[in-house]
């Protein structure tokens, strides 16, 4: 697994260090970390229609998500950041996810797009182009 941070006035972007702070943490399934680089009210929104599809507001919930998909997945999801992008206002990341189901690994493609206030994220959108087949694989997980 390789992160790339692409162009040297972005690579020491500091929302995008704690973007990567944060995928380490997630990785490790080191919820405290996680939390320390979270707003307080924070918002995600996943689309789709499997059951990680919903919008997540406050710490708190966004903290019991992340611990339900290690409990749902079987601690087999996968993070891959493969280009982390930070500007002003936003970090980029590209990304694949995944899991195994039943002996059989799939990773999907998946943009994300983060909005940082104060050092910690406080918005994520995520996009997975191939979203049917995402949520028809993830569904098996229910």
């Amino acid at each position: 697994m390789r992160t790339l941070i692409v162009g040297p006035s972005r690579a020491a972007h500091p929302d995008a260090l704690v973007y990567q702070r944060t995928a380490r943490a997630f990785r490790e399934r080191d919820l405290d970390t996680i939390a320390d680089t979270i707003h307080e009210f924070v918002v995600w929104h996943f689309p789709g229609k499997s059951w990680l599809a919903r919008t997540v507001q406050g710490r708190g919930a966004l903290l019991a998500f992340l611990q339900e998909i290690f409990t749902r997945t079987g601690k087999t999801f996968v993070l891959e950041d493969r280009h982390i992008s930070g500007t002003e206002h936003h970090v980029v990341a590209l990304q694949w996810f995944g899991a195994t189901k039943g002996g059989e690994t799939k990773k999907f493609e998946t943009t994300s797009i983060l909005r940082f206030e104060n050092g910690q994220q406080i918005e994520r959108w995520f996009h997975i182009p191939d979203q049917d087949a995402f949520d028809a694989f993830f569904m098996r997980f229910e």
